[in-house]
């Protein structure tokens, strides 16, 4: 057994089964539990699940065998078996915490999550009322006098945060995001969420978003002024490692395009995107050598113009920019189409692969595997690319690792992310007065190129038939049946006056949605489209339909 204990305190786990299970021999009441916890280190949960059963069939085992074997059974996700073992033990010990609190994760494991819910609070409640003691004790003896020393082996209060937490997920699953708000601002108000604040805040923002998109507007200024006063100065303060300072700390859990949405102050909306745009670079440009670029003159000396983007497809980005990559003077430029996402077979993206004298293809079109940064970024810079735009900014889909590594000399943000990059990989920013008014470019990391009207392109040649302005009765006129098929009711449209908006409502703001209602309260038979919000709408109405 000496030498079982010599390979634990190594953690040499498969030398620790080994000798366990020449321990057997002589010693197999001992060595049983002892074995398990080696086969369970070693994620080998069967094994340890059937000796963990083996030890509790020899005899009476202290409490802690017990919960093992519930925790066990948790990661074989036999949540009934767990669920049965914790129930047992705290029939005879009702307000051990430790047991209570394992009772309720694994409820939440098992998406029980009003019974979870019920359970988290009740150990909110004996947290208050009881001190614990810091010493976890063994015994060996029957089950009733293992739990009544065990009552207090688990020191919960200091995690607390955790409980918080878990209890914020509860709610997050039940769908109540007010509520799970602020349990989570709670939690992180704590400060001892070891190892967990990045995903605890991350959790937190992602409720945030949920209220916004609900219109839950009060519930949402609320916990976004804690998030802006206490939250993200904390996660972009910079940190010390020695002597030298450090810009990054933690991940903002705002992201640049939520700071965008929120309408966030300019200055730190570039704090933000410096943030997000640093940790893009630790996590692979410092891994990664730059690209050493060399170009060379093309023989028809034209200037080669690559455009990056995941939206290549059925997306606005891409409808609004098919017209454009065609539009491109061919003697003078050489297009290249970079697309991150594998097809969707979208007579959009087929229109693009046209327009274009080259496509790169960031997945690979038959078995669908993505490139690495390194093999997109060599792909690119192989293309002799001089001018290289990225059409996705802080979107989703971005690849900021590809950019990171300098594929092309020259590289622009343009079109769908109208904030800045934050990123020393981007040269120049494609705007107008409008997107960044004059006032506001000292918060730009980019060098602005201003367009004279506006830096949004738009294709007028491709879109759906509609009308004459003045003349709504020849609507009738016009083909019905493609608006069908995207679940447009057009029998509702005769002549009414129809506000749009197919955005995510999380995009609307009390603002904007008050000047929508004073409208509609100001004409009867107006009428308001909004995108279909999940399986139900609470918004729609006579006047408010979802499509």
């Amino acid at each position: 057994m000496l030498k079982c204990a010599i390979a634990e305190r190594k953690s040499d786990w498969e030398q620790a089964v080994r000798c366990y299970e020449e321990a057997l021999k002589e010693h197999r009441t001992a060595a049983l539990p002892f074995l398990a916890q080696a086969y369970s280190m070693l994620e080998r949960y069967e094994d340890a699940a059937r000796y963990y059963k083996a030890a509790l069939a020899e005899g009476p085992q202290n409490a802690q065998v017990w919960v093992k074997y519930a925790l066990v059974l948790r990661k074989l996700n036999r949540y009934k078996e767990a669920l049965n073992i914790y129930k047992e033990l705290m029939e005879q010990q009702k307000e051990d915490m430790s047991l209570l609190l394992a009772y309720a994760r694994t409820l939440l494991e098992a998406r029980k999550l009003e019974g979870a819910e019920k359970s988290f609070k009740k150990v909110l409640t004996l947290c208050g009322a009881h001190k614990l003691p810091s010493s976890q004790p063994q015994v060996s003896a029957g089950r009733s006098q293992a739990l009544k020393m065990h009552r207090w082996g688990a020191v919960v209060d200091p995690h607390r945060a955790q409980i918080l937490g878990a209890l914020g997920r509860a709610e997050k699953e039940l769908g109540n995001f007010p509520a799970a708000g602020r349990y989570y601002r709670e939690a992180l108000e704590l400060g001892s969420f070891p190892g967990g604040e990045q995903l605890l805040s991350n959790a937190f923002a992602s409720v945030l978003l949920r209220l916004r998109e609900l219109c839950k507007w009060e519930e949402f200024e609320e916990l976004f002024e804690w998030m802006m006063k206490v939250l993200i100065p904390h996660q972009l303060q910079p940190q010390q490692e020695g002597r030298k300072t450090r810009w990054w700390g933690n991940l903002s859990s705002l992201t640049p395009w939520e700071a965008q949405v929120y309408d966030v102050n300019p200055r730190v909306q570039l704090e933000v995107s410096r943030n997000h745009a640093d940790h893009v670079a630790r996590s692979c440009r410092l891994l990664l050598p730059e690209l050493v670029v060399t170009l060379s003159k093309r023989q028809d000396r034209r200037i080669t113009i690559g455009y990056m983007s995941s939206d290549f497809g059925a997306h606005t980005v891409c409808q609004s920019m098919q017209t454009l990559l065609a539009s491109h003077s061919t003697r003078k430029f050489h297009i290249v189409a970079i697309m991150t996402t594998k097809s969707d077979g979208s007579q959009c993206r087929r229109r693009v692969e046209a327009a274009v004298e080259n496509v790169i293809h960031g997945v690979e079109p038959v078995t669908g595997r993505s490139s690495s940064s390194q093999e997109l970024a060599e792909s690119i810079s192989s293309a002799q690319i001089m001018i290289l735009l990225d059409l996705n900014g802080h979107t989703k889909g971005a690849r900021a690792d590809v950019l990171a590594l300098r594929p092309a000399p020259l590289q622009l943000l343009f079109r769908s992310y109208a904030g800045t990059s934050g990123a020393c990989w981007i040269d120049l920013y494609l705007s107008d007065k409008v997107v960044v008014p004059p006032e506001h470019s000292m918060m730009m990391s980019e060098k602005l190129v201003v367009l004279p009207h506006t830096f949004l392109a738009t294709d007028h040649a491709h879109m759906f038939p509609h009308p004459p302005l003045g003349n709504p009765e020849k609507f009738e006129q016009q083909p019905r049946e493609e608006a069908e098929e995207e679940g447009i009711n057009t029998s509702t449209c005769g002549h009414r006056p129809i506000l749009a908006s197919f955005n995510r409502m999380l995009k609307i703001d009390r603002s904007t949605w008050s000047l929508w209602m004073r409208a509609l309260l100001s004409d009867d038979d107006s009428a308001l489209w909004l995108l279909k919000h999940g399986k139900a709408n609470p918004y729609e109405n006579d006047k408010i339909h979802v499509v």
